[in-house]
């Protein structure tokens, strides 16, 4: 299976890299981000599917959901980075067979004078699934 922490690990590398390693990432909710740029990897759903349970209801495949909200507070362009910030997301998402579901730019109630970005990503994953990166776009 999977692992949770594996992907969490590849998304916030791939982040790093880009945007620096001072850049802040987050598996868990949090009221006002310590630092910006800031951006949370959440897992929001990890549930069987149905259709896919064999006849001894061992779950065979489940539904794999993250949700990736990035935040910035940059004088000039911080709408631009924040959605930048989840584009290099949804490029490590993709790598690992994940499909983007949506992606809307959010009020950020706390402080408007940071912007926020929310964007989700779905994949189906088996039982006996590997993380296998590819260099794809598609």
């Amino acid at each position: 299976m999977i692992s949770r922490e594996e992907i969490f690990n590849h998304i916030s590398t791939a982040i790093r890299a880009e945007f620096g390693a001072d850049t802040f990432v987050v598996s868990e909710r949090v009221n006002v981000p310590a630092k910006l740029p800031c951006v949370w990897v959440l897992d929001i759903n990890w549930t069987p599917e149905m259709r896919f349970t064999n006849f001894e209801l061992d779950d065979e495949q489940y539904r794999s959901t993250y949700e990736v909200q990035a935040f910035s507070n940059l004088q000039v362009g911080a709408t631009a980075q924040a959605k930048s910030l989840v584009a290099c997301a949804e490029k490590a998402f993709r790598q690992l067979g994940y499909r983007m579901s949506f992606n809307e730019p959010v009020d950020n109630p706390e402080d408007t004078s940071i912007k926020r970005q929310v964007a989700r990503f779905t994949r189906f994953v088996g039982g006996a699934d590997t993380i296998n990166i590819s260099d794809s776009n598609t």
